[in-house]
């Protein structure tokens, strides 16, 4: 039985299988990315011309389509196809084709042959062979049928092949195709292009190509062959490759391929869907690999994603590999993953790779390199539209990029196109590396450095190339260096910029050292000196704190003066000059004296902690400026001097084209000189533009003219516009909160700080004015000025209202990228640019909001779940410059309140924070939880045993109130974990009571139990012995104790073992008593005494020794003659009687008669002679047990 069966993509094997026609496909999803603008410019690629291809015949079917098979049991699951091509017929040039067994051959007669098949497919097991003349001879098949072409054996060829079949061809895992060349299309090519060599595809089939096994080009035998998929899809998960040849890639609706001189590849019409999956290995070494692919339509889709592993290293013999990964600059996205390698591990140099598309996205899990090990390292081109260096949502990250930089020399190159992008490029992610490579920004128009670049090795490099769209003249393309940002380099020639795509590239000198006093090494700070003309970028930070002690405390020597001016170009790279001091009687005083040129900019520093005095033209950063620039600069610190002076500049004068822009000082000016011309920023400005600047610092010079809060006097051409001033103002005569005396013009500028009396003409904005005001205001109530030399005076809630400056450009809203911006009610305008953009990013009715109780009804951020984020990326915003509430409780009680998002907050710095919001969802109500308080100090008293757990806690007060609040804290209870002897866990319970009125309520807190060590120690009592009597004859009394001194636990008793010395003769013995197993006592014993006292017989005596006077039966002290004249009547009979002899005897013949069993024991002490005595008392029952040896001896004890 025929069933339909069609070919389709099991993910989780990762290959292509046959189902029934009833089975589900997947087709590939559009992915939205950013829609960019056509490319203005192409780099050097492999390009070909094109033409109109021919048109396909029969009827198609989809390669997620319909394959006819034969099903089988034994089948189900794989690809099948015929064994053999069906039907083959050669329809140009000359050649045979042959079958035998599982082979069939195919032999070309001429260089090029056309055949067309009814089918053409190779089962596995089976081979089709191509016999052709040469390594460049080509021979093309078309299927006519409608089947796909499944290639599950071996294709075997020496020249070109080329297999079209509209259909679709898979090559399954067991395939092997090893051939000159191997090109295989869904596309059409009429027969008269192919034997011309004119190798133009076209058609409508959105059929794929799909490749699970190995297909090897060998050219002629010694590399150069081809391997090219040309579909409106192709994927890869098999193996390509072509040693010193050429694998090519693409996917359209009309491409162009030339394999005459250097291959190329061209995609002319884009495809519906058009995508190239190369998931499988692709090797090119020494050769080329180019995918390339457009997708129809105005949606961002993807048509390259690279996740497998494509290769074309440099060879030993010097050839290097390039990978292209091409796609339309319009709209198509690539993914880049997996691994691209053109990388010399066997010597030479790097090859090349690109990865160009409207938008290029690096993967999380990739590797792209061209390292050289022995020679020089490649480059790594990437070329989309604009380009995000950001840590999430970009392009790439900043790790990725530092991984790529240190493997390859790396070009972003960006290009704006007509259907969106302008060719930026946005470093918002920091970037480290540590290789001799070269970091290359190649921006169509502008480069935005917002977080810091590092380059860790003493030869990296980096160049900033924008305005690449246009021409040097007139180009108004630039890079900015975000406040914070840094860009950190090593010393040396390690920096470059290109303006216009027709500029010169600048090489600059990176410092990264103060120098010494007196340098002029053109390498250090100090040392421009010696190169006056030079350009220099700061690698980084500059301490300059050891100034103070040169030259006898003159300090630094400003760089240039009137007679060698300072006409090179200096730019921090976003770093900053700490603590430079200067203290000079002279002219021109300043880190720079006297700058002149108008090519000349100084960009992008800051001169922090500084304390500069000079004469006249002084200071911080410069105390001349002439025809030049100075852009993105601030100083901090104090300055004094003579005669024009500001906290930044000295003097601005300019014939031409001088600017001061977005510069600032935070600097306070502090002079006793009665001459002129003092400004917070600038003293005096001739023909000089400033804008976009501020001054916050000081200017006190009571007994001075021409006084101003930005600049003390403007003349000529000299203007001010989008600027302000916030410092105070003392001066003696003409004064004014922003300009002292002007015949400039000032727009859209203000003031704000206090100026106080002094000689007319003074004003809350200007002090005297011949020149033009427009669009600029003083804040009557801050300044104290009710009149001005120009402008117009507004209290200060007008100031803080955006409809006072209607004429402005200026917007409330931190979405906006208007010049200015005011944080409606509760700021007076700021500048943008000075303003670090954040936003706070959140959902309120993602999860029920909570915060312990703070005294306070507002509700932080993260207590509602909002997030603060800086380039995309989650920070801790410094709240030094925040104002303002974002979110209001009905009540600030522990328990359920209402929520209401209120006016937010505001920077109250105007180096503070550009703040916008992006709040979905609306939580009606939070929870205000108790907060948990503890107690410090408090103490538990140790305690004697008294058998139950009770305890005493004294001290302690309330930890983790509110400040401000109090409450009252009363003990509940204190236990001991155990009752017994040792150190115990006491844990102690509280109760909490509001404190005094308004003072604090307990139900806001919570106070948990507490837990503090204590020991109970042992009960000290004293036990004794009771004393006992016996009659010898008896047992033993029943030994007692009793307590002497001490008490016991109620109902608790003491176990006291008692024991008495061995012995039953008559006489006293010791009652020991001891403490055992009475952990919780300590215990004190005293002994007793038990008493052994004689039996009931007259005739029984205690254990001594028989007296002399044996005859009256007294017993006494042992002497020479007592055993001499003993008797049996001596002793009385009794039980057990132990009758001791101690001393000298002789023999005696004593008659010891009595009965068996009750006479006495002799015990026979060492010196005594009774050899008869014993014999005959033992013959009487008596037993006699000597102790020693007869003789003659003193008495034993």
């Amino acid at each position: 039985m025929n069933r339909i069966y069609r070919l389709v993509w099991n993910a989780s094997k990762q290959l292509w299988q046959a189902v029934t026609e009833l089975g589900r496909t997947r087709g590939k999803n559009a992915v939205r990315g950013v829609v960019n603008r056509s490319r203005k410019k192409q780099c050097a690629r492999a390009r070909v011309a094109g033409s109109k291809a021919g048109t396909a015949s029969g009827r198609l079917r989809p390669l997620a389509g319909m394959l006819q098979l034969v099903f089988g049991a034994s089948l189900a699951g794989t690809v099948l196809g015929a064994d053999l091509p069906t039907g083959g017929a050669i329809v140009a040039g000359a050649g045979s084709i042959n079958q035998s067994g599982n082979a069939l051959t195919v032999t070309q007669n001429t260089q090029n042959m056309a055949v067309t098949w009814d089918s053409f497919s190779v089962g596995a097991g089976h081979t089709v062979n191509f016999v052709q003349p040469s390594a460049q001879a080509a021979v093309l098949n078309r299927v006519m049928g409608a089947d796909v072409s499944v290639i599950q054996g071996a294709i075997n060829a020496n020249g070109r092949v080329f297999l079209l079949n509209p259909n679709g061809v898979l090559f399954t895992s067991s395939a092997q195709v090893n051939v000159g060349s191997m090109v295989a299309s869904t596309l059409n090519m009429s027969t008269q292009d192919f034997m011309n060599g004119n190798y133009r595809f076209e058609g409508t089939s959105s059929n794929a190509i799909v490749n699970q096994g190995n297909i090897t080009a060998v050219g002629d035998g010694s590399g150069g062959g081809t391997v090219a998929l040309i579909a409106a899809k192709v994927t890869n998960l098999g193996t390509l490759a072509a040693a010193k040849g050429n694998v090519l890639i693409g996917a359209g609706q009309r491409v162009q391929l030339d394999l005459g001189g250097p291959v190329k590849l061209e995609v002319e019409q884009a495809a519906i869907d058009a995508l190239i999956e190369q998931g499988g290995a692709i090797k090119a070494d020494g050769g080329l690999v180019y995918l390339t692919a457009k997708a129809a339509g105005n949606l961002a889709a993807t048509v390259i994603n690279h996740t497998g592993i494509t290769q074309a290293q440099t060879l030993q013999t010097g050839e290097k590999g390039q990978i292209y990964l091409l796609a339309d600059m319009q709209n198509d996205r690539i993914n880049v993953g997996g691994t691209l390698d053109a990388s010399a591990p066997s010597g030479g140099d790097g090859g090349f790779i690109e990865t160009s598309a409207a938008n290029v996205v690096a993967l999380g899990d990739r590797k792209v390199t061209t390292l050289a090990v022995n020679g020089k390292t490649g480059t790594y081109l990437i070329d989309p539209n604009d380009f995000i260096i950001a840590a999430s949502g970009g392009n790439m990250t900043g790790a990725q990029l530092g991984a790529d930089l240190n493997l390859n020399d790396m070009l972003i190159s960006t290009a704006g196109g007509t259907a969106g992008g302008n060719g930026d490029i946005f470093v918002n992610d920091a970037v480290t590396w540590n290789a001799t490579t070269k970091f290359t920004l190649n921006a169509e128009r502008n480069i935005a450095i917002n977080a810091d670049i590092t380059a860790q090795n003493a030869s990296g490099r980096l160049a900033l190339q924008y305005g690449q769209g246009g021409a040097a003249a007139g180009n108004t393309a630039t890079y900015t260096i975000q406040s914070g940002a840094k860009v950190n380099l090593q010393a040396g020639e390690n920096f470059s910029t290109l303006l216009g795509e027709d500029g010169a590239v600048l090489n600059w000198t990176v410092i990264t050292s103060l120098g010494s006093q007196g340098s002029t090494t053109g390498s250090d700070l100090q040392g421009i000196n010696g190169n006056l003309s030079g350009r220099f970028v700061l690698g980084a930070d500059i301490d300059a704190r050891a100034t103070s002690g040169w030259d006898s405390g003159a300090g630094f020597m400003p760089l240039g003066n009137f007679t060698t001016k300072f006409t090179g170009s200096f730019d921090g790279l976003g770093h900053v000059i700490d603590g430079l001091r200067i203290n000079r009687e002279a002219y021109y005083v300043g880190l720079f004296g006297y700058i002149s040129g108008t090519s000349t900019v100084i960009s992008n520093v800051g001169v922090t902690s500084a304390n500069v005095t000079g004469t006249s033209y002084t200071g911080i950063l410069a105390g001349m400026v002439v025809d030049s620039k100075v852009i993105n600069v601030y100083s901090t610190g104090s300055v004094a001097g003579w005669e024009r002076v500001g906290g930044l500049v000295g003097s601005a004068q300019t014939s031409s084209m001088g600017s001061i822009i977005g510069a600032y000082s935070r600097a306070n000016l502090s002079t006793d000189s009665t001459s002129r011309y003092f400004g917070g920023l600038v003293g005096y400005t001739g023909g000089f533009s400033v804008s976009e600047s501020f001054a916050a610092g000081a200017v006190y010079a009571p007994k001075a003219n021409n006084v101003g809060g930005l600049v003390g006097h403007m003349t000529g051409t000299a203007s001010i516009s989008d600027s302000f001033a916030l410092g105070s103002v003392r001066g003696g005569g003409i004064v004014g909160g922003l300009v002292g005396s002007s015949s400039g013009v000032i727009n859209r500028s203000y003031a704000s700080g206090t100026v106080p009396s002094a000689k007319a003409p003074i004003g809350g904005l200007v002090g005297s004015n011949s020149g033009v005001v427009n669009a600029s205001y003083w804040n009557v109530d801050s300044t104290g000025r009710a009149t001005s030399g120009g402008g117009t005076g507004l209290s200060t809630s007008q100031m803080q209202a955006s409809g006072s400056f209607a004429d402005w450009g200026i917007s409330s809203s931190g979405a906006d990228n208007t010049t200015w911006r005011i944080y409606e009610g509760l700021s007076a305008p700021l500048l943008r640019r000075f303003l670090t953009k954040v936003s706070i990013d959140g959902d309120l009715g993602a999860a029920p909001i909570t915060k312990v109780y703070d005294g306070s009804s507002a509700l932080t951020e993260s207590q509602a779940n909002l997030t603060w984020l800086k380039n995309g990326v989650a920070f801790d915003p410094d709240r030094t410059f925040l104002s303002g509430t974002l979110l209001e409780l009905g009540g600030k009680d522990a328990g359920v309140q209402t929520l209401t998002l209120t006016q937010g907050y505001y920077a109250s710095s105007p180096v503070g924070y550009d703040i916008s919001y992006n709040i979905t969802g609306q939580a009606q109500t939070a929870t205000i939880t108790p907060k948990a308080l503890s107690v410090s100090g408090a103490t538990v008293a140790s305690k004697t045993y008294d058998g139950n757990t009770s305890a005493t806690v004294s001290g302690g007060e309330l930890v983790g109130l509110v400040d401000g609040e109090s409450l009252t804290l009363a003990q509940v209870s204190a236990q001991f974990y155990s009752k017994n002897v040792g150190e115990n866990y006491v844990t102690v319970s509280y109760t909490l009571a509001d404190g005094s009125t308004g003072e604090g309520e307990a139900s806001n807190y919570t106070l948990t139990s507490q837990y503090i060590t204590a020991s109970i120690t042992p009960r000290a009592v004293t036990v004794k012995a009771d004393d006992k009597t016996k009659i010898r004859t008896e047992a033993d009394p029943l030994l007692t104790w009793h307590l002497i001194e001490g008490s016991l636990v109620a109902n608790e008793t003491l176990t006291i073992p008692l024991t008495r010395n061995v012995g039953e003769a008559v006489g006293t013995y010791t009652i020991f008593a001891q403490s055992l197993n009475n952990s919780n006592y300590q215990v004190a014993t005293q002994s007793g005494v038990l008493t052994i006292q004689p039996g009931a017989s007259s005739n029984e005596v205690p254990s001594r020794a028989v007296s002399s006077n044996a005859s009256s039966n007294e017993l006494g002290t042992p002497g020479r003659n007592a055993i001499e004249s003993a008797t049996s009547n001596s002793f009385g009979n009794g039980l057990n009687n132990n009758v001791s002899f101690n001393g000298v005897g002789r023999q005696a013949a004593p008659s010891l008669p009595g009965t068996a069993g009750l006479n006495p024991i002799f015990v026979v002490s060492s010196g005594v002679s009774l050899p008869q005595a014993a014999t005959e008392a033992a013959a009487g029952g008596a037993n006699v047990n000597p102790l020693g040896n007869l003789g003659e001896r003193e008495p034993q004890p």
